[in-house]
């Protein structure tokens, strides 16, 4: 058995708990996240602190923190329309993604400036990303604020699921046509790697 060093959270500073944190949570999936302002501007911008919440209603949760002391646009942007997509996002679109992390200002179209192609949703405002295999419309359902840098936790409801045939068989998902992109620590990437099935437990 391999010997452990032990960390008290107490005596860490705020950046080495983050990166524990995003080191050990791992695999953790990507939403890509497609929004528009009160204006009408498109934001894109991915985020891994992503989780489902029920089922009954669909709820999904985005946990997003300032930077600097600021809301992110992302955040600006759904607590002000209420509306947002979350884009599935493949190994093939990694790039494509990290590149939409970047601090851009408000007034800047990710998606135009980095020619990613964007489609209209159904029963939302913001576009999705034209070539996500699952694109989830959802809208604001509550937000909960956490810790010393305002930590947003964004629950949406999917009012829209948005699937591509190309990933389905006899009317499901199929789990072993979807590439997804996993964040790991640091600047680190995955992909799923081997899959296997287990029986239902006893």
């Amino acid at each position: 058995m391999d010997t452990h060093v032990g960390r008290d959270a107490e005596d860490l500073s705020a950046r080495e708990t983050y990166r524990l944190l995003t080191s050990c949570l791992v695999p953790r999936p990507i939403a890509w996240v497609s929004t528009l302002n009160r204006a009408g501007q498109r934001n894109l911008a991915p985020f891994s602190f992503y989780t489902l919440v029920s089922t009954d209603p669909p709820l999904i949760a985005l946990s997003i923190s300032q930077h600097q002391g600021q809301d992110k646009d992302t955040v600006v942007n759904i607590q002000e329309t209420e509306e947002f997509v979350v884009n599935f996002v493949t190994v093939a679109q990694i790039a494509a993604m990290h590149a939409t992390s970047g601090h851009f200002p408000p007034h800047i179209d990710e998606a135009a400036l980095l020619d990613i192609e964007m489609v209209p949703s159904r029963r939302v405002r913001p576009q999705g990303v034209a070539l996500s295999p699952t694109r989830l419309e959802c809208r604001l359902s509550e937000v909960l604020v956490f810790g010393a840098r305002a930590t947003r936790l964004l629950i949406g409801e999917v009012v829209h699921f948005s699937i591509a045939e190309s990933c389905m068989k006899d009317g499901r998902i199929d789990g072993t046509l979807l590439d997804p992109a996993c964040r790991l620590g640091g600047p680190w990437y995955a992909s799923l790697g081997a899959r296997f099935s287990q029986d239902a437990a006893p």
